[in-house]
């Protein structure tokens, strides 16, 4: 590796096939610690999705929304902000939970980045949050 992100191989697992989504699976590198010693990261797993619409990417930062359908088959809209990953603009979605209001109070939050590449708008989406966030982020932006 370069050194840079020496972290990142043992922690992911990436397969797909050819005409099939890309799974990227994240163990936190505190995997093997006790409960009472697992501090250092809330996620549980990391949704990777690439989709061939740049339209969407641009309406997304126009409006500072992007707009999930719930359970119920009405839209859910959560605000997004424009940050900086290594000198990229990425948009990072508020916390927001699955269905909105009709999820349930336990269920865990979600954080969505989307980025723009070559016509190609990715989105990865972490269910639980922690400080390595936008690292698997640039990561992701650097491999896809």
């Amino acid at each position: 590796m370069d050194g840079k992100h020496d972290v990142f191989p043992t922690n992911f697992l990436f397969w797909g096939l050819i005409g099939q989504p890309l799974a990227v699976t994240y163990n936190p590198k505190d995997r093997d610690k006790t409960d009472k010693e697992k501090k250092t990261s809330g996620i549980k797993s990391v949704k990777f999705t690439q989709m061939l619409n740049g339209q969407m990417y641009e309406d997304m930062k126009k409006g500072n929304t992007v707009s999930f359908t719930r359970i119920d088959g009405e839209r859910n809209k959560v605000k997004l902000q424009p940050i900086l990953i290594d000198g990229r603009e990425v948009l990072r979605s508020d916390k927001y939970k699955v269905d909105g209001p009709l999820s349930s109070p336990n269920e865990t939050d979600l954080v969505s980045y989307f980025w723009l590449d070559e016509g190609v708008c990715y989105q990865a989406q972490f269910t639980g949050q922690g400080p390595e966030e936008q690292k698997i982020v640039q990561y992701l932006m650097e491999r896809k």
